[in-house]
């Protein structure tokens, strides 16, 4: 099971996943509706940690970058390993989503 917490870094919220993104203590998207609620638009999601991601997981962050595109925001990803970074790659959602190997790159993108 995976956990999600969160923390604000120059109007970015980085949401930092744990554990094999099977099925999470609180869904990602209701994480992410709950912080556009509060005028958040800019998401950043912490891979460093998750070293499985199944259907599951990828649902969810799928609905979530849909809920934040809709409301004008970014969603990009961070420091996925190597499994997690092969799922995204033979989905094909690397494409999708801007996928950083550094948090410090990814925050830097967001003010451009």
């Amino acid at each position: 099971m995976a956990t999600l917490t969160f923390r604000i870094v120059e109007n970015v919220v980085i949401i930092d996943a744990s554990g094999r993104l099977l099925v999470t203590e609180g869904s990602l998207k209701e994480v992410v509706n709950s912080l556009l609620k509060d005028g958040h638009r800019n998401f950043l999601l912490n891979l460093t940690a998750v070293p499985f991601i199944a259907s599951w997981g990828i649902s969810q962050i799928i609905a979530a970058w849909a809920a934040i595109r809709n409301n004008g925001g970014l969603l990009k990803l961070v420091a996925p390993g190597r499994a997690v970074h092969q799922v995204f790659q033979i989905t094909k959602l690397d494409s999708v989503f801007p996928i950083y190997i550094e948090e410090e790159q990814a925050l830097r993108d967001f003010s451009k």
